[in-house]
């Protein structure tokens, strides 16, 4: 999963220790189906 963040948009020119740093702080989310998360 972080390869694949790190490949992100948002994560462009961030360094990867960086990116590393974070994701180790994220955590899945599941919302049902149909579940507006931005607006």
């Amino acid at each position: 999963m972080d390869e694949i963040l790190a490949r992100a948009g948002i994560f462009q020119g961030v360094e990867p220790s960086a990116v590393a740093a974070l994701t180790k702080q994220l955590q899945p989310v599941d919302f049902p189906r149909g579940h507006t998360v931005f607006r």
